[in-house]
């Protein structure tokens, strides 16, 4: 059975919170300003029931995969391509500039807040098996 899945884009905010001046983040090289960045996520070839079955059982470790790989680009810049291979599924992302990001004006309440140089797609594909 085929399905039809569209892509996941969201805007996320990364660094320090804007409202706070305390860092989760490491003392050495702790993020300055918080950054927006633009992530995709994508099935890789065509969407099935199975697959998307696979991507939802995931979807918590996907994100925390992301999330480390975004901020850890953002401290200090990553391959243009990483894989991650997880329980059922390989995610392959890759980076590009994000030049759409720099015409766009972000805030964070009253403050602004700039875009990262990169945006992030990563295409989820359900066929790995361990």
């Amino acid at each position: 059975m085929r399905v039809s899945c569209r892509v996941v884009s969201a805007c996320w905010l990364v660094g320090s919170s804007p409202c706070r001046s305390d860092s989760a983040h490491s003392p050495d090289r702790p993020f300055s300003e918080p950054q927006v960045v633009q992530v995709c996520i994508k099935p890789k070839g065509e969407s099935t029931v199975d697959g998307l079955f696979k991507f939802f059982a995931a979807q918590k470790d996907i994100t925390t995969a992301i999330e480390s790989i975004v901020l850890a680009h953002i401290k200090s810049p990553l391959p243009a391509s990483v894989i991650v291979q997880g329980e059922g599924y390989t995610l392959h992302g890759f980076r590009k500039p994000w030049a759409y990001g720099k015409r766009v004006r972000f805030t964070w309440g009253s403050r602004e807040v700039s875009a990262a140089e990169d945006k992030w797609v990563f295409l989820f594909d359900p066929g790995y098996v361990r």
